[in-house]
């Protein structure tokens, strides 16, 4: 493993991008390449009238492999954190969380690969709430299955 590089991505990146979440994530999201696009570029469809600006999306490679991905919502939320199985563990996840600069996460903990929270703990989030797919907060007996974790402001 060479030095991880990560950068914002741009447009001529989405097909890499729609590589990587297919073949490593496909089982635990589902993200139409729309989406993608959409969250790269700020493109909207036109009944939506304007173009809002585009989510952050930022990329880690290896060399020219995309190895992991981080997308940001305008708000500053961490939607997706995505590192390829063979990268995880080596600082790639980190390594994007400090260049993204979240102030927020949206932490999925039914993923195939494990519960992400220790991850998110070890990197300054605390959780402060817990909610279904929809973002409501379930009543007893639902499905909890997203965390909304926070870094505490000192």
């Amino acid at each position: 493993m060479k030095e991880i590089v990560i950068r914002k991505a741009m447009p001529d990146d989405i097909p890499m991008i729609r590589q990587l979440f297919d073949s490593h994530y496909r089982k635990d999201y589902f993200l139409p390449g729309s989406h993608i696009r959409r969250a790269v570029t700020g493109e909207v469809e036109a009944r939506f009238g304007k173009q809002r600006n585009p989510h952050n999306v930022y990329l880690a490679f290896d060399d020219s492999l995309l190895v992991g991905m981080a997308l940001v919502n305008r708000s500053g939320c961490l939607n997706n954190l995505l590192v390829h199985k063979q990268y995880r563990g080596c600082g790639v996840g980190s390594s994007l969380i400090s260049f993204a600069s979240p102030t927020k996460v949206r932490c999925k903990v039914d993923n195939s690969d494990g519960d992400p929270t220790p991850f998110y703990e070890k990197q300054g989030f605390v959780t402060i709430g817990q909610y279904d797919l929809w973002g409501n907060l379930p009543l007893d007996g639902k499905k909890r299955n997203i965390k909304i974790m926070v870094k505490p402001q000192c």
